[in-house]
């Protein structure tokens, strides 16, 4: 008997990939969130909270796939799969464009082919897989170390990929140095995430700060957001090295993420709707954030430097934006998967074949 999926946990990944849409509106747009504005000062913290969002989406969605892979067996065909709908989306998206607007697209042969066969890159993808490829070593990790062992290098792992780069950030100028030795990339964070997923479903809460702090750990979060986007505001030096909300490894955000993931374990329904929705967020982001699609969308059809001077129309037009964007993605992927998603399987299973075989 097929087991129920909690649609708790699918509705969190449905707000993580939405948060990871808001955030590119503000990441990739027209508004200069670049250059420290006075005038502009109330957009400026607006912002800021959107690409907070959006790093947070990021590990909440990373976290969630770690708590369900910590548990299961390695099968090469899950990276594989993932693999083949990037291609096909890829290539889709190259072709439609280079059809309909040839001079959207101008990539050479080199480009196009070398060194991976993919028209567009994809950095959560890759990472993704990268995690996935490790997954049997992580989970081995997970069933042999002990409590103590674990939470060590749970710590270990959080300073070195997160708080020191974090620090570089705000500090930067050593010289003949850089946190890049430490072996920081969104992979090895990726790595991270999935250490924290795999013990939050073998150990439960109590690694960190014990079941019953919760709230307080949530509100200390926002507290401490709010206290930093005020002191990065303040002016121009400060906001340029102190806006630690556009770094994927920022500890606040890795803070948050766990707090809003451990509220989302407490709770349990099942709403058919939530989990055929959750099916697609990865095709919303292959969509949205491809390559020659992602100017597209945030520098041409969304222009939101026209909301500059009013924060409240900057937030509207981006959630009205975001959502609109969010809601067509889902749609065309739904159609996608119906009328490829048993080629997908197909060609995933002849892939892993091979694979294994050898």
């Amino acid at each position: 008997m097929k087991v129920r999926r909690n649609s708790s946990f699918e509705l969190l990944r449905i707000i993580s990939m939405f948060a990871i849409v808001l955030h590119h509106y503000a990441y990739h747009g027209t508004f200069n969130w670049h250059q420290y504005s006075i005038a502009n000062l109330p957009t400026l913290r607006i912002n800021m909270i959107i690409l907070l969002f959006g790093k947070l989406g990021v590990d909440l969605f990373v976290i969630l796939g770690a708590y369900f892979l910590s548990q299961k067996s390695y099968s090469v065909r899950r990276p594989i799969k993932l693999v083949t709908i990037t291609v096909f989306y890829s290539f889709l998206i190259f072709g439609l464009l280079k059809l309909l607007f040839p001079k959207s697209v101008d990539e050479t042969v080199s480009q196009l082919l070398l060194p991976i066969p993919l028209p567009s890159g994809y950095w959560f993808v890759g990472a993704y897989i990268f995690m996935l490829l490790c997954m049997p070593a992580m989970n081995l990790i997970l069933q042999k170390f002990s409590m103590k062992m674990l939470l060590n290098t749970f710590m270990i792992l959080v300073l070195f990929w997160s708080v020191l780069p974090t620090l570089g950030f705000i500090f930067p100028g050593k010289p003949d140095f850089t946190y890049d030795v430490f072996g920081n990339s969104a992979g090895a964070y990726f790595l991270l995430l999935y250490l924290i997923g795999g013990i939050i479903q073998r150990h439960g809460l109590e690694f960190l700060y014990g079941g019953n702090n919760l709230w307080k750990m949530l509100i200390i979060g926002i507290i401490i957001v709010v206290l930093w986007m005020y002191l990065c505001t303040q002016n121009s030096f400060l906001y340029n090295h102190y806006n630690i909300f556009v770094l994927l490894y920022n500890p606040i955000d890795l803070f948050l993420a766990i707090s809003i993931f451990i509220f989302f374990t407490r709770f349990e329904f099942y709403s058919k709707v939530i989990n055929e929705i959750s099916l697609s967020m990865f095709g919303v982001y292959l969509i949205s954030e491809d390559s020659f699609i992602r100017p597209i969308l945030w520098q041409h059809i969304a222009n939101s430097n026209c909301f500059a001077n009013n924060w409240l129309s900057y937030l509207g037009n981006a959630l009205i934006v975001s959502f609109l964007v969010f809601t067509v993605c889902i749609i065309i992927d739904f159609l996608i998967r119906k009328l490829f998603g048993k080629l997908f399987d197909i060609v995933s299973s002849f892939l892993a074949n091979l694979v294994e075989a050898h």
